[in-house]
């Protein structure tokens, strides 16, 4: 495994005199040194890409854009083993999860590539023609997370490298080894500038936002960074796309059959040890099976199994960092605090951000477990007696990603998911895509759309031509 990682700059390999460790969550060890991008490296990476986006936004590329793309696909697919690892070590998941990460994301690549709308004629005739054309906008700028590094930024990468943008990406600073990885591998896949990877701190970040050659900013983060990213680019009016966090509601209406639904309820909690913005982060129950879902739950937490990533037995891995184990064993100490019954788990002795799924029970709307976004695998169960009620409170916070509702009746669980206000809702079923879909949320939970074609027109503009002839 390699110990020093390299950004890529105007299709140049490229290091930094200044460098920060990345750890190992699962032994606090540090892994390999990556480089801290200066100001005039992050220009030239902005300019780079900005001389590049003539040539690649062209009308005329677009047979080169979708070849080169494919073959960024097949330089990748030969990698999947080495970056698969290297996601286990540096964000903590099982070997298995990041090795599915990362074919994953490269089995997208063609379907994004299917999507054909860069024209549509509205009026063709003797008078002439109405046609609206979807063009780029020029330099993006993408910020990934730390939860699915490898995923997010393929993502963000392909769809605006296909609608004609070129793009400067900047990883989180606690997984940018298997992003500077990638931009190793395609190197000499891309021409040179369509594709820049900077890495480093939040301050590089701002630096990217900020530049004035910048004109689209996609971000994938937490609610505070993407508020502060929206108000840089208020500025120039830079085009802006926010995916952010939620806090998941997951309503089981009184038929709900509690032993058939438990696992799937646990594992869209908890996997990615509840690291993921879609996770059933609160299960509002009946108060007649509360008892009956919470002894389920904790018998499966009982029995899963967490460790290193890399151990082929480990279910469920570390908590990514630091921040986010203190954040997660805050919520813990709170609501034991409270007198909230904890069944089981809790933080594990030794090295690395080691924490047991846990259940907790008894706790009333308000508190913090149940307000705010644990990210992490301590998930709060809490009674209702009035369904109404329960969708009241599923709706009151002020984020709203997505949500789920579960019954006998899936009619019935409808009707409910209806009155949600989510941007996702799943019926008898969590984490559930298609390859068609978009992805975003309401309220504080961000701006715009990924996926599926309205996610691809997030990473450009509508333009009007009008053709008619002098009479």
């Amino acid at each position: 495994m390699d110990t020093a990682y390299h950004m890529l700059i105007n299709g140049e390999i490229t290091t930094s005199k200044q460098t920060f460790p990345v750890i190992n969550p699962a032994t606090l060890t540090i892994i390999a040194e990556a480089p801290i991008a200066t100001a005039e490296q992050i220009n030239t990476a902005v300019d780079s890409a900005h001389d590049a986006f003539a040539t690649w936004s062209s009308s005329q590329k677009i047979d080169f854009r979708k070849s080169t793309l494919l073959a960024c696909q097949k330089a990748l697919e030969h990698h999947i083993d080495e970056i698969g690892e290297l996601l286990t070590l540096e964000q903590g998941k099982p070997l298995k999860a990041a090795k599915s990460e990362v074919t994953s994301s490269l089995a997208k690549i063609p379907n994004i590539l299917n999507y054909d709308f860069f024209s549509k004629t509205l009026e063709e005739n003797e008078k002439g023609k109405v046609e609206m054309q979807l063009i780029p906008f020029g330099v993006v700028t993408a910020i990934t997370p730390w939860n699915y590094p490898v995923y997010i930024a393929i993502s963000k990468i392909v769809a605006a490298l296909w609608v004609g943008n070129t793009i400067v990406l900047k990883p989180s600073e606690y997984t940018p080894l298997t992003t500077l990885k990638i931009g190793e591998i395609l190197k000499d896949v891309l021409p040179k500038g369509v594709l820049n990877i900077v890495s480093g701190s939040g301050e590089v970040g701002a630096l990217l936002v900020k530049h004035p050659k910048v004109r689209m900013v996609s971000f994938t983060g937490s609610v505070p960074t993407g508020k502060a990213i929206a108000a840089m680019c208020a500025d120039d009016l830079k085009r802006v796309t926010l995916e952010l966090g939620g806090n998941d509601a997951a309503i089981l209406l009184e038929d709900a059959p509690i032993d058939k639904i438990a696992e799937k309820i646990f594992w869209g909690a908890f996997t990615n040890s509840g690291q993921i913005c879609t996770a059933i982060k609160r299960v509002y129950v009946h108060q007649s099976q509360l008892e009956q879902l919470a002894e389920i739950l904790n018998k499966i937490a009982a029995d899963t199994i967490v460790g290193d990533g890399t151990d082929p037995t480990t279910q469920m891995g570390p908590l990514n960092n630091k921040m986010q184990y203190d954040k997660v064993l805050n919520y813990y100490k709170a609501a034991k605090e409270s007198g909230a019954k904890i069944w089981g788990g809790g933080p594990v002795d030794g090295p690395g951000y080691f924490f047991k799924p846990t259940i907790v029970t008894n706790l009333e709307q308000g508190h913090p477990l149940i307000e705010e976004e644990q990210f992490g695998p301590i998930l709060p169960l809490i009674s209702y007696d009035d369904i109404n009620k329960a969708i009241d409170k599923a709706n009151a916070l002020n984020v709203g990603l997505a949500g789920s509702v579960w019954s006998q009746d899936e009619n019935k669980a409808y009707d409910v998911a209806q009155q949600m206000h989510s941007g996702t809702i799943w019926v008898n079923t969590v984490h559930d895509a298609h390859q068609d879909a978009c992805f975003g949320g309401v309220k504080q939970s961000g701006i715009g759309r990924e996926g599926g074609i309205e996610g691809l027109k997030s990473f450009g503009e509508f333009k009007m031509i009008y053709k008619r002839k002098i009479a």
